[in-house]
């Protein structure tokens, strides 16, 4: 148990003097008997432990001293409850390591460097674990240590000025905390992964949140889950992973929470003993105490989980902690809110996409059932029309009539779904002997079937009653089934039975075929659903028939059900019940007004027909006897060869038998029913080309494809598709599988034949090519072996090089080297080599460099290598080709010289001028250093293309053509001496030279060469120029420059004045814009809305309109009160500067104090109107950029400035780094602004310690200014006669508003009420005067902002000749500013105009009081 602490023995003689201060702690100090203490006696205190004394008792800020070498504490009322509840009274006089025992390890150096070396400290934000409370606490301080000197000139205390800032550093971080708490957790797609990220965000807050565990409820179980843990191992005893709710005992009784949806939460305490486990980092204490919260999603009512969280050890369980606690919970509850709605939204777009998918399968599929049969029935057709004589003989008949059934029964199956999805089916269901039917319909198939090889079973004995149903909806449902399951049935047996269970009727269609997956049978009956892969008779189909069943089943109120074992079979049943009282009535033997869409069974047993495999030889027919002579007339005469082997892979036997019809005349055909077949068939024979369909069952045309790509033996094979799938999409997909071309049914016969023409002469073209590259290859090695030079091929990066021809330099090189780079390129050489072969890989040039190689037996040889790239299609590098010449010899010779010539150019770098060499071309060969500057690295030309320009001059000073430069003359023979020559170059330099050039005459007399010499001159040539001139331009340019400063500071001085009043009046025109002619309007629609709600109480779509003005009222209010503050004009600059600092702590939680003299005025409008948006500015500025909530104004005045001084105590920031490219844009229209008009912006700013803003502005001449001023256009209304409706004892009420709308709203408004008279209205403050000396109201509603006299002097005026009249008055604005004027005019209240009537008449009302 923690004991108080006793204060120091109390005295009983009088205090002395200088102790006489208001205050507990002095009376304290008073009583205390310091002649026990290491002060010694009060009396005998130096007099400057005394004054600091004085000053500490009478602050009201928290001092405490430090005196003596002790450092004995004294302290005032303000600093006491820094000591919380176990340090007072017995600090008082107590050395301060002993009262401070627990933090002197962190301010006991900072105490002893003050008394040491006199210089004061300062802290900010400093935390300090203080023992004050029973506990240790974490708490924060911004304090400062200033010497106290004694008078022996020494230091004889330490003055410490302090304030807590625990509050406020705790609650900027739980700020910041749920700010990243919001930002990353609401980025989560699941709540898995919502919960995720907030544990691994708060767990980096531990001082606020030691450990955190997150429980989500399972209502199934009584249960809770742990779905996240912080600070916390999860799966411990302290963390279990699931807790069972129904349990007596938990280790967190999260079931309180959950029976008691009502309860905000679960606070445990005094858990230090019975959870020592508990992690309290960051500091060493465990908790003592566990908040348990409920997790509630948005907009649900069920509690979702619980969140358990850890109370520090070192804070206090306090509102503000309980707040941040439930605003984690809350900021969870949003998270998985929004996860879950983003959850729900990704599973519904998945839904939408698979739905989309599935129809875009359907469409594809109907379009290749539809084009199919069109492409059977058109190409025929075609056919006849091109023959001499068109006719079509009997096969080609049955053929269009089969496709046409075909296409009938798509058509009416389409037809029959979409009235069913409209709900446009109409039935007529009739007593039927339904086995009878049903036998008749099974036996129907029976041919097709036995011709299949299977076995057909019908058991259908007679019934006990007849069945109602749909003669035409039961065929469908029949033949559907057997269609289907005689399409995946290869061998075995079809049963068909039929029987009454109870009174349900049920039909059973048994196979022993291919079956159906597991995973596909809840998708069996879904609408577009296809079975993929599936092994059957033929590819075809829509992936509607079952699903057409079902609704079938359904409209006769049964069911449908399957059962089914991959590579077993399926059974398919369906029920339907007895009886009719289960149909509509009205469609009961009654006859349907909607066409029939039954074809009967013909169409399915002649579709099933067809997925046979043809009896007839297609290949061993002779084509004379099947084709007809004239369709040989269709072949592409350049590709028709009777030796080309075409493979025609399709799975529909009319299809099949057509396109071998249509190409037996060209070339040979063989035709085979799916892709299985044709892969075999390219095998055994070679084909030329092959012609494939791509949805076939066993393997479909694509995957034919790929397999023919693949095989080494058929992968140039030409391949056309030939598909009913239609659009790019499918073209893409076909093409880029492999395929050479890609044609959609339904073709023109001599489309089709045309390009299999074309890819069979494209195929040729192929082989021809290849085999002269295989030439020309052969070629190209003859050459190689011929030549005479070493031939190499590199590999694209060069490191494998391979000899092609020639004898080797380095090695046997006849197979592959992959070390050359590394192993034969001279160590010196080797870095410059790889950098140009890098190069010139990156560019894809040719290589050309001169390098050193090391034999095998370690000799070096010079090497000059060319290497040129061998590029592909696409720009690649595939090799490179390489030559190689042993340039030894030449290099030795090229070294003599060198050495000759640096000898020589060795005495020319000794000469003072520059020399060069020049060769016949007017190239350098030579030159010394000097040169080198003067003209670089060659010789330049004279004209304006080169980087350096050479003028020429003669004695007279005429440019010399570049013919007569030196250089050239020299060349031609003509020596030149002491030319003078001005060179100007790209970088702006002018140099002039002394120039001379002489030519060198070789044996055979012809010039050989040149040697040219400069001599710069131009220190000469510009110090004679500057001279002359220098005076007369300084001069000039001083005089001209000056005038120009001075015009153009009175000019800006001028422009800033306009500028600021121009801007103001701007401002105020648009607010008043605003205000006169949409507010107004808006106001009176407002009242004129609520006066029709009054009388028409039973229309709520008034409310909801007047709702709507009002807010449209708030809105333009805000919005000029913003753009042009009603205090600017109606208060003086005293009143601006407080409205805006109210403003700032209503807008943005910024608190200002205003500090100025009273009664201080400023007479100029625009210095007004300026120092107020400067104000507005600089607070701006503190809230963006300080990062503090407290500011301080202060406006002074004397006889020569005014001065605003803005500080606050913020971040602060360098003054030296603020410079223009880095100051803000108000801050520098500010300055400008002040400059030009006579002042200035200081700006003061520490690091850490705040800013301080100060504008200093020449003091305007006082004088009066109109407060209220109104446009010359306004409009001034006539006074309105007004006829009194007298009642006795009303109220008369006099209307004064300069909006006649207005007016007529109020009147009309007022007139509706009892007792309440208007008696007259004016339209501004003059009017008013006069009709109320003429009416002599009891009330006037006056409004506030009107011309020619305002509501706030008329007012004034009025009260002061009627005191007994009552004046309300009337303002757009809600400004306290305004209202407080009205009042002190004499007003007894002021309402908005957008208040309610209610609130208008009780104020009228009222004021009878």
């Amino acid at each position: 148990m923690t004991m108080q602490a006793q204060a120091p023995t109390q005295r009983v003689q009088s205090p002395p003097a200088f102790l006489n201060a208001p205050g507990e702690m002095a009376e304290l100090i008073r009583t205390v008997d310091w002649s026990q203490t290491p002060l010694g006696p009060a009396e005998s205190w130096p007099q400057s432990l005394r004054t600091s004394l004085s000053i500490c008792l009478h602050s009201h800020f928290p001092i405490l001293l430090w005196w003596g070498p002790e450092l004995v504490m004294l302290y005032n009322d303000a600093y006491r409850p820094m000591l919380g509840a176990s340090k007072h009274p017995a600090a008082m006089g107590q050395p301060g390591q002993q009262c401070w025992a627990e933090i002197w390890h962190i301010i006991g150096p900072m105490l002893a460097g003050v008394l040491q070396e006199g210089k004061a400290t300062w802290s900010e934000n400093q935390m300090l674990p203080l023992d004050r409370n029973g506990y240790v606490e974490e708490c924060y301080f911004t304090f400062s240590y200033s010497p106290i000197s004694d008078e022996s000139g020494g230091i004889g205390g330490v003055f410490c000025a302090v304030t807590e800032t625990t509050q406020q550093v705790i609650s900027a971080r739980r700020l910041r905390i749920l700010n990243e708490l919001a930002a990353h957790a609401n980025a989560a797609s699941t709540q898995t992964q919502a919960l995720a990220l907030a544990a691994d965000t708060l767990t980096l807050h531990p001082a606020d949140l030691p450990f955190g565990l997150i429980y989500r409820l399972n209502s199934d179980d009584h249960s809770a889950t742990l779905e996240a843990s912080i600070n916390i191992q999860p799966g411990t005893e302290l963390s279990p992973e699931r807790i069972d709710l129904s349990a007596e005992k938990q280790v967190w009784p999260l079931a309180a929470l959950a029976a008691n949806t009502q309860q905000a939460y679960l606070l445990l305490e005094n858990l230090e003993d019975a959870y020592t486990q508990l992690p309290g980092a960051p500091w060493p204490e465990h908790p003592r105490q566990v908040l348990i919260l409920p997790i509630q999603q948005e907009q649900h009512t069920n509690v979702y989980g619980f969140f358990v969280a850890g109370i520090s050890p070192r804070l206090a369980f306090d509102a503000s902690y309980h707040t941040f606690l439930r605003l984690v919970a809350d900021q969870l509850s949003s998270a998985l809110t929004r996860a879950a709605a983003y959850e729900h939204e990704h599973k519904r777009a998945l839904a939408l996409a698979e739905i989309d998918r599935a129809k875009t399968d359907f469409f594809a599929n109907v379009s290749h059932e539809f084009r199919t049969p069109l492409t059977l029935m058109l190409a025929p057709l075609e056919e006849a029309f091109s023959s001499p004589q068109p006719s079509l003989d009997g096969k080609d008949l049955h053929i269009l009539h089969r496709n046409a059934l075909r296409l009938l029964k798509l058509v009416n199956t389409l037809l029959d779904f979409s009235r069913i999805e409209a709900g446009h089916s109409r039935a007529s269901y009739r007593p039927t002997d339904l086995a009878t039917l049903t036998a008749d319909l099974a036996s129907m198939f029976r041919s097709a079937i036995e011709k299949a090889g299977l076995s057909l079973h019908i058991l259908c004995p007679p019934l006990a009653e007849p069945v109602y149903i749909d003669l035409d909806m039961w065929e469908k449902i029949v033949l559907n089934l057997l269609s289907n399951a005689f399409k995946f049935t290869l061998a075995g047996e079809i049963t068909v039975s039929l029987q009454q269970v109870e009174r349900e009727v049920e039909l059973a269609v048994r196979d022993t075929g291919t079956g159906i997956a597991a995973e596909e049978l809840p998708h069996l009956f879904t609408r577009f659903h296809r079975i993929k892969q599936a092994h059957a008779r033929t590819h075809e189909g829509s992936g509607i028939g079952n699903a057409l069943v079902k609704e079938l089943v359904e409209r006769h109120g049964g069911h449908i059900e399957v059962e089914s074992r991959l590579g077993q079979g399926s059974t398919f049943r369906v029920r339907i019940p007895l009886g009719k009282e289960h149909l509509p009535l009205e469609q009961i033997e009654q006859d349907s007004d909607l066409p029939d869409t039954g074809i009967g069974a013909n169409a399915y047993i002649e579709e099933a027909l067809r997925w046979l495999p043809d009896k007839e030889d297609e290949q061993g027919s002779s084509r004379q006897a099947i084709i007809p002579g004239d369709i040989a007339l269709l072949c592409p005469e350049k590709a028709a060869d009777a030796s080309k082997k075409i493979l025609v892979v399709e799975d529909n036997a009319d299809m099949r038998q057509y396109l071998v019809k249509l190409l037996r005349p060209c070339w040979q055909v063989n035709a085979v029913a799916d892709g299985a077949a044709a892969l075999q068939a390219a095998m055994d024979t070679l084909p030329d080309l092959v012609l494939t369909d791509i949805m076939m069952p066993e393997m479909d045309g694509l995957e034919l494809l790929e397999s023919l790509r693949q095989n080494e033996k058929t992968r140039d094979i030409p391949i056309i598709i030939i598909s009913a799938r239609a659009g790019a999409e499918a073209y893409i997909e076909g093409v880029t599988t492999g395929a050479d071309d890609y044609i959609i049914k339904p073709f023109s016969p001599r489309e089709l034949l045309a390009k299999i023409g074309t890819n069979l002469q494209l195929a040729q073209i192929r082989r021809d090519a290849d085999r002269k590259i295989i030439e020309n290859e052969k070629r190209l090695r003859a050459y190689v072996q011929a030549s005479s030079e070493v031939i190499y091929q590199i590999n694209p990066d060069w490191r494998v090089m391979t000899m092609l021809s020639g004898d080797h330099f380095t090695l046997d090189t006849c197979s592959a080297d992959t070390t050359w780079l590394d192993t034969h390129i001279h160590p010196d050489d080797r870095a410059n080599a790889l950098a140009i072969i890098a190069e010139s890989i990156e560019n894809k040039q040719m290589v050309e460099l001169e390098y050193r190689i090391v034999r095998d037996n370690g000799t070096p040889r010079w090497m000059y290598s060319r290497a040129v790239p061998v590029l592909d299609e696409d720009n690649q590098i595939i090799e490179w080709v390489e030559t190689l010449q042993d340039i030894t010899e030449r290099k030795r010779t090229e070294q003599l010289l060198q050495e000759s010539a640096t000898k020589f150019l060795a005495i020319l770098e000794q000469l003072p001028v520059g020399v060069a060499v020049l060769d016949r071309r007017g190239k350098f060969t030579l030159r010394n250093t000097i040169m080198h500057q003067c003209l670089g690295d060659s010789m330049p030309s004279l004209g304006n293309d080169s980087p350096t320009t050479i003028q020429v001059f003669d004695a007279e000073g005429r440019v010399l053509s570049p013919d007569f430069w030196p250089s050239p003359q020299a060349l031609r023979g003509i020596s030149t001496h002491g030319l003078e020559a001005c060179f100007s170059y790209a970088d702006g330099r002018v140099e002039w030279q002394l120039v001379s050039a002489v030519p060198v005459v070789a044996d055979d007399g012809k010039v050989a060469s040149a040697i040219l010499v400069l001599q710069n001159i131009s220190k000469q040539k510009k110090t004679e120029q500057e001279l002359r001139h220098l005076n007369e331009h300084l001069d000039t340019l001083v005089r001209e420059r000056t005038t120009a400063a001075e015009e153009k500071a009175e000019q800006l001085r001028s422009l800033t004045v306009q500028l600021i009043e121009a801007e103001e009046n701007e401002r105020r025109k648009f607010a008043e814009l605003l205000h006169d002619d949409l507010q107004q309007i808006i106001g009176a629609a407002h009242v004129q809305m609520q006066t029709l709600a009054e009388t028409t109480p039973d229309a709520p779509s008034l409310t909801d309109i007047t709702l709507l003005l009002q807010k449209a009222i708030e809105k333009t209010r805000y919005l000029s009160n913003e753009i042009s503050p009603p205090v600017l004009y109606h208060a003086d600059i005293t009143g601006g500067l407080h409205w805006l600092a109210t403003r700032m702590r209503d807008q943005f939680q910024l608190k200002v104090t205003v500090e100025m003299a009273n009664g201080l005025q400023i007479a100029n409008p625009s210095i007004k109107r300026f120092i107020f948006r400067a104000a507005q500015e600089l607070l701006f500025n503190i809230v963006k950029h300080a990062g503090t909530k407290c500011a301080h104004m202060l406006f002074t005045e004397s006889a020569e400035t005014v001065t605003l001084v803005v500080s606050d105590e913020g971040s602060g920031f360098d003054p030296a780094t603020l410079c223009g490219a880095k100051i803000g844009f108000g801050l520098m229209t500010i300055q400008e602004r002040a400059k030009y008009m006579g002042g200035a912006v200081n700006i003061q700013s520490i690091p850490g310690k705040g800013s301080r803003f100060t504008l200093t502005l020449p003091n305007p001449a006082k004088g009066g200014d109109s407060i209220h001023r109104r446009r010359a256009s306004d409009r001034i209304a006539e006074p309105v006669p007004f006829r009194e409706k007298t009642r006795p004892s009303a109220l008369r009420v006099l209307v004064v508003d300069d909006h006649h709308l207005m007016r007529r709203g109020l009147i009309n408004l007022l007139q509706s009420q009892a007792g309440i008279t208007v008696i007259g209205e004016a339209a501004n403050g003059q009017e008013a005067l006069d009709q109320t000396r003429a009416l002599h109201p009891d009330v006037v509603l006056m409004d506030i902002s009107m011309p020619v006299i305002g509501g706030i002097e008329a007012t004034r005026r009025l009260k002061k000749e009627f005191p007994v009249v009552r004046v309300i008055g009337l303002s757009m604005h809600q400004d306290p500013f305004i209202s407080e004027h009205m009042r002190n005019a004499g007003a007894k209240t002021t309402l908005t105009k957008t208040a309610s009537s209610a609130e208008l008449i009780q104020a009228i009302r009222g004021s009878q009081k």
